[in-house]
């Protein structure tokens, strides 16, 4: 999912080093969210748009902040 995601926003293959911390923090993100749901629920109801409720909140937040990551990062703003 990260890589697909990456390869979304950038256009591009991501790197086996830069996939490493990623993953790691999918994890880190996925066990804080599965410690405190309420987190996960106040995450997801931001925005325009409600979470599918048939998705595991916990790891639809993480994977969420993942991709915040990756649309913040220097890659796709300096996009050309």
């Amino acid at each position: 999912r990260i890589a697909f995601g990456f390869k979304r926003a950038t256009g591009r293959d991501i790197e086996p080093a830069a996939l490493k911390p990623l993953v790691a923090g999918v994890a880190k993100r996925l066990a804080e969210f599965k410690a405190k749901p309420e987190e996960a629920t106040a995450l997801l109801a931001q925005g325009a748009s409600k979470a599918d409720a048939s998705l595991n909140a916990a790891e639809l937040a993480a994977y969420t902040t993942i991709a915040a990551t990756l649309l913040n990062s220097d890659e796709w703003i300096n996009k050309e």
